[in-house]
């Protein structure tokens, strides 16, 4: 059983890595072949995958492409030749290459994350590192890379309160293990991206000390954040804190800031009324309550387990930034004709991102409702018996693997977790923890990132990301090696 639960994995691993198929033909077959299997073994009824398949279809057109979509219609109308060479003049003031890497996709990136998440944290900083004129696939590497421990307190800590919820648990039991053990994973995150970017596991002499402050000073911001400030902060934190050194460190202060003018910044004003309307759930909880209020909650699937899905008509990342998108148009007075123009463009350059999206959903929520998920994790449990802390993180791997996030991740497996650390006599806490943490690196080879990273440049594959799974294994065995040491 555990083959045929582990076929769709390997089916996609096999066929954009080593058959290098296009991420569609890919997930197409996938689709296909999994429905075969669950008719032929009778683990769904054809009704039941139709359910099935609609609701992961549904789960991805929202809020995951209303999100790709209202980024890329953003930086379509904002960000044209001129905003471009602007873009390129400030981000490429700085002294070195690498530092105004890390300064856009580990600073502002980890901000965004943990602001928002859903993947804002992909595709904006991929788009500034583009439009300033970064090379496309070394930019994806490193985004890959950056945006991965980060993911743990993404939106606002949603990931960690999910978790809590899963296994009944107080988050200070939860907290304080993942940010400790955290804490190894993220001193290595600045090099490592670095490492991804360059696509070689080497640095230059001039920046070792630069990495070394920002290692540090993004290790401390980020922790101190978690246990003084909350789950909701630690990425926040992070990433503002490392944007302001870089900034200042690498020379990107009063020579840009003298060479743009208002009218060279006028057309951000929607990238501005963008970002606000995005805080403004998370800085003004009363009035995030209220748009909250919002939502249509309901069950497709056909089965007996089936799953109340709530889709939050406007307190959710993509609509949040169409709403900010419009709000600029109108102040800087943006014809009706030149917007249309640029949703339409953005629907026909991106469908195919958009599609591959909801195949990805339906074939996530084919497994999940099958019992393909549990049946793995549930094989590892047999399988490793005292040593499974060592597989906990590994679990948690997969988790964000088949289903894009941390939070699927930690719903699904969390219990899994708590679970054994009752019959291992472990701490329920702990085992979470790491589950947190590997789902987590599971970002870093996940097929939704390299799904949103082709919406925003060329269409990806794990042939082309090469590089970042070296890091994928090391942070895997790490988390692996610290769980198994300190379990018992």
């Amino acid at each position: 059983m555990i083959i045929i639960a582990l076929s769709p994995i390997i089916l996609i691993i096999l066929t954009l890595s080593i058959f290098k198929l296009k991420p569609i033909t890919s997930y197409l077959l996938t689709f296909s072949t999994l429905i075969i299997i669950l008719l032929m073994f009778s683990l769904l009824s054809p009704m039941e995958i139709i359910t099935a398949s609609y609701e992961g279809l549904l789960c991805a057109l929202w809020p995951i492409c209303i999100l790709i979509f209202s980024a890329l219609l953003l930086f379509n109308i904002a960000v044209g030749e001129k905003e471009r060479d602007l873009l390129q003049h400030y981000f490429s003031s700085g002294k070195n290459d690498e530092l105004t890497m890390l300064m856009i996709v580990l600073g502002i990136g980890s901000m965004l994350e943990g602001l928002a998440g859903f993947g804002i944290s992909t595709i904006i900083p991929l788009s500034l590192m583009i439009s300033s004129g970064h090379d496309a696939l070394k930019s994806t590497r490193a985004i890959l890379a950056a945006i991965s421990i980060p993911t743990t307190f993404g939106s606002m800590g949603i990931p960690m309160t999910s978790l809590s919820s899963a296994i009944g648990m107080p988050m200070d039991g939860i907290l304080k293990p993942t940010l400790a053990f955290g804490a190894v994973l993220i001193l290595f995150l600045p090099v490592l991206t670095v490492f991804a970017y360059n696509g070689t596991f080497a640095i230059r002499r001039t920046i070792i000390a630069d990495i070394a402050i920002i290692s540090i000073l993004y290790l401390a911001s980020y922790t101190a954040a978690g246990f003084f400030m909350g789950q909701a902060f630690p990425a926040i934190m992070g990433g503002l804190s490392i944007t302001i050194f870089i900034y200042r460190r690498n020379g990107m202060g009063k020579k840009s800031i003298r060479a743009i003018s208002f009218s060279d910044i006028r057309s951000f004003i929607p990238i501005i009324s963008s970002l606000i309307f995005l805080c403004i759930p998370s800085f003004c909880p009363p009035l995030g309550k209220m748009i909250g209020k919002a939502h249509i909650t309901a069950t497709f699937f056909s089965g007996n387990t089936p799953q109340q899905v709530t889709f939050q008509l406007i307190n959710t990342p993509g609509m949040l930034i169409l709403i900010g998108t419009l709000t600029g148009c109108i102040i800087i007075k943006k014809k009706i004709g030149e917007i249309s123009s640029a949703a339409i463009s953005t629907i026909i350059h991106n469908w195919k991102p958009m599609a591959n999206m909801c195949l990805v959903l339906a074939i996530s929520k084919l497994m999940n409702y099958s019992g393909m998920t549990a049946e793995i994790a549930n094989e590892l449990i047999g399988m490793t018996g005292r040593a499974f802390p060592f597989v906990a993180p590994f679990i948690g791997t997969i988790g964000s693997f088949i289903t894009g996030t941390n939070t699927s991740a930690n719903i699904l497996f969390g219990p899994i977790q708590a679970q054994a650390a009752i019959d291992l006599s472990v701490s329920a806490g702990f085992l979470a923890s790491f589950n947190a943490l590997g789902a987590s690196i599971g970002k870093i080879i996940c097929p939704q990132n390299l799904i949103l990273a082709s919406s925003v440049t060329e269409e990806m594959n794990y042939g082309k990301v090469k590089p970042v799974f070296p890091i994928f294994i090391f942070y895997t065995l790490l988390s692996s090696t610290l769980c198994l040491i300190f379990a018992y």
